[in-house]
């Protein structure tokens, strides 16, 4: 099982697996009483104590919230993410690597969200800095990285040959050279493309 092929397509987590932004909303609701952000707007989620009229200590404290403790496991996948993944990780290991503090139940959460795999089968690479995103993938020898922070598309574009994919998120709504797709049936697409396979339909 472990001799099998890393699939060419390689996965951030948040904001392309897992709708990070509704789950902070969910959690700004439940634990702070804070409703009606507005994420559409967002242009810069490194300072969202601006784009949202937000204190940077409440930012701090929902971020804290939704990454440990009982909410860490109520982040939701966007439509057919898990479907997808669990069909290309019949055949391939599957690497997702993702910008999150040390400690983070991320890896436990890509492993729940993908339980029909056997847990060879999943990698999940914590980073701190986009430098280790490029010289992981690169050393994975992985085809194309689905990201959605801009910046990291550029420096994966710069120091691999990578292709960078960029998944649509109001922060990424700029010119820029890399191909977009919006949703995990575009994905579905673009993986039988990079890979030369055909994908199982999901079953009914």
């Amino acid at each position: 099982m472990t001799d099998l092929p890393w699939h060419p397509l390689s996965f951030d987590v948040d904001g392309v697996v897992g709708d990070i932004f509704a789950h902070f909303a969910a959690v700004a609701e439940a634990e702070f009483g804070i409703t009606g952000l507005d994420f559409d707007s967002v242009r810069n989620y490194t300072q969202l104590d601006k784009e949202l009229g937000l204190p940077r200590e409440t930012i701090f404290k929902i971020v804290q919230t939704m990454l440990f403790g009982q909410w860490a496991m109520r982040l939701k996948p966007y439509p057919g993410a898990a479907e997808v993944l669990t069909r290309l990780g019949q055949d391939h290991r599957l690497l997702f690597v993702t910008a999150r503090p040390d400690g983070s139940p991320v890896e436990a959460w890509v492993r729940n969200l993908l339980a029909d795999l056997p847990p060879k089968r999943i990698e999940v690479r914590l980073v701190s800095d986009p430098d280790h995103k490029a010289h992981l993938l690169a050393e994975h020898r992985i085809r194309a990285f689905v990201e959605d922070r801009l910046d990291t598309c550029h420096l994966i574009a710069v120091k691999t040959s990578v292709v960078p994919i960029v998944f649509a998120q109001p922060w990424n709504r700029v010119r820029h050279p890399f191909e977009v797709v919006r949703n995990w049936s575009e994905i579905e697409a673009l993986v039988e493309r990079f890979s030369g396979e055909n994908i199982a339909p999901a079953a009914p």
